[in-house]
């Protein structure tokens, strides 16, 4: 190709046909030119798709990170729920004047669970730039959901997880003669257990944290599956491009 231009190049200089030359010069250098545009824009074109399929990669682990979340928030709230039931059953013995029974010794072990966040997917988008993601609404959205939302239910289950260990350390310390983690625990003195205010009042207290982190995690899987519908009909705009 370079040789075929160079032929022509040479029959216009000898035939001394100037303009036609320097016409044929520009045409030249507008080739050029055009060569480089359209390869720039091709390499901007490569990279752009590079950065989409970096974005849907990256979206699609979020929204499996995010039903990760929700399982465990979902086995957070049986085993609230549970507990709830133990502090109950144990209230209804008292009430009942019921005598102590070994049936009655897992319920006097219930442990709050941590709330366990997947955070791979959100922590390789801090990684990569957030900037990556086109869509500037949605953006926000996620950001949001893990700043505030997963803050605010972090922050309530680790206060209550600490509230429970220390209550409880006194709780099982005074009144119980025997622990074991799983199983159960057995009171030194029903009879007297029955008749303290303190630990009647502990139950009750938990009773009224557990529905509040109940109604805590339904409201943030709640935001994570309103999130993943936002994140779902994005991925479909961006396959379909």
């Amino acid at each position: 190709m370079l040789h075929f231009f160079k032929q022509i190049r040479q029959r216009l200089l000898v035939g001394n046909r100037i303009s036609k030359y320097l016409l044929y010069a520009a045409g030249e250098i507008l080739l050029v030119v055009m060569g480089i545009l359209i390869a720039f824009q091709v390499e901007k074109w490569n990279e752009r798709n590079k950065e989409t399929d970096t974005e849907i990669l990256l979206l699609t682990e979020l929204v499996e990170n995010l039903h990760s979340d929700i399982e465990d928030m979902n086995a957070n709230i049986s085993y609230h729920q549970q507990g709830i039931r133990s502090a109950e059953t144990i209230l209804r013995a008292f009430r009942e004047g019921l005598p102590y029974h070994d049936s009655l010794s897992k319920h006097f072990v219930r442990l709050n669970p941590k709330f366990l966040v997947t955070m791979t997917a959100y922590n390789n988008l801090n990684q990569i730039g957030m900037r990556i993601l086109q869509n500037d609404s949605l953006r926000k959205e996620i950001i949001y959901h893990y700043q505030h939302n997963y803050e605010l239910l972090l922050g309530w289950n680790e206060g209550l997880y600490n509230l429970w260990f220390d209550d409880a350390a006194k709780i099982y310390d005074t009144y119980f003669r025997k622990f074991q983690y799983r199983i159960g625990a057995v009171p030194y003195d029903f009879e007297a257990l029955r008749r303290n205010d303190k630990y009647i009042n502990h139950l009750n207290i938990r009773i009224g944290l557990l529905i509040s982190s109940i109604e805590r995690n339904k409201n943030t899987i709640a935001r994570s599956e309103a999130l993943i519908d936002l994140i779902e009909k994005e991925l479909k705009k961006r396959i379909r491009e």
